[in-house]
């Protein structure tokens, strides 16, 4: 997810640096420095050195055991925890202050609608848009590589399906505005026919370096520490993939119950391969890499721009990691 918003001081990782060192530095628990910097994982083994991260967090955000307002109706009987809402909170910072997800939040508060207030007068919108509109990066959608050019006819209808599910994802949310700036930019070039996704991910990160920058005005260090995935991931589409698209059934027929399926190659843009502890791996070798987490996963494609937008936002890899073949379900996560 990035680091909190509204955090007070930041720490720029040096050489030698660990978690207990910097806690005891700045008089914070590990719990506090993972709420702050939920990317970093619990055990603190996402720290990148010269990268800065939060030490002292939102002076706003208080926590009681007991409420010391007016609580909705519905409030789960065994809350620990409370806290209290300010003007211009919102889900987006609850969920990095307290390092919990949408749906901890859902089922402690069954009354809360997957809607956010982003402020008085602005009304109610979809999490999503308060998310985009907390953090600075407006435009969103995953960078789409075509890697097969057998047919343009069935490129086209797996454009057509792929993009399909967008405006449906967001129109029970009231989210259609989102559409606004939906940017699923993709990339066609015979030269990426059967490339490897670390051909691909190289080529990506070179463009995420500019495009950050001519969209946003801003570093890839910076959109990297932020909500934003656009920059982090990106979506890999070969024959295998659009076959499995176009042969599962079309979600423009009315009976039609779902795609099980259909799936994209969802890849990890900052992904950098690790040895096996016991130098050994009897995995099947995926692009040649044995290892479970080869850096990319199978994802339902009707689940990838919207469903895996939002989740790889908190950059939890590990926690969607599914080695190929298996395809995986964001659903499940929401």
């Amino acid at each position: 997810m990035g680091v909190v918003v509204g955090c007070e001081q930041f720490y720029t990782v040096a050489s030698g640096d660990i978690c207990p060192s910097s806690e005891s530095a700045f008089g914070i628990t590990a719990t506090q420095f993972y709420q702050w910097n939920p990317s970093t994982g619990t055990a603190s083994a996402n720290i990148w050195l010269g990268y800065a991260y939060c030490v002292k967090g939102p002076a706003s955000s208080a926590t009681t055991s007991s409420p010391d307002a007016t609580t909705q109706t519905g409030i789960a009987y065994n809350c620990n925890y409370f806290h209290t809402v300010g003007s211009g909170d919102s889900c987006a910072q609850l969920e990095a202050i307290y390092g919990i997800i949408f749906a901890n939040c859902m089922s402690g508060t069954p009354r809360l609608i997957r809607t956010a207030t982003v402020s008085r007068t602005a009304g109610r919108f979809p999490l999503y848009t308060g998310r985009l509109q907390l953090d600075g990066f407006k435009i969103w959608g995953f960078v789409v590589y075509r890697c097969t050019y057998q047919s343009e006819s069935d490129w086209e209808e797996f454009m057509r399906r792929f993009l399909y599910h967008v405006p449906k994802k967001l129109q029970p949310f009231n989210g259609l505005d989102l559409m606004d700036t939906f940017r699923p930019t993709v990339f066609q070039d015979p030269s990426f026919d059967g490339a490897t996704a670390a051909v691909l991910r190289e080529h990506f990160n070179k463009w995420a370096a500019v495009a950050v920058q001519e969209e946003h005005g801003k570093t890839l260090e910076q959109a990297l520490m932020r909500l934003t995935c656009r920059y982090r991931c990106f979506i890999k589409v070969d024959q295998e993939a659009l076959e499995s698209v176009l042969n599962a059934p079309d979600p423009t027929n009315p009976e039609t119950i779902g795609n099980f399926s259909g799936f994209v190659r969802m890849v990890n843009g900052r992904w950098c391969p690790e040895s096996d502890s016991d130098g050994e791996s009897e995995a099947e070798p995926l692009e040649g890499c044995t290892l479970e987490d080869v850096g990319w996963i199978n994802v339902l494609y009707d689940e990838a721009e919207f469903q895996g937008f939002y989740l790889l936002e908190h950059f939890t890899w590990e926690e969607y990691n599914r080695r190929p073949p298996e395809i995986m379900s964001f659903e499940a996560f929401i």
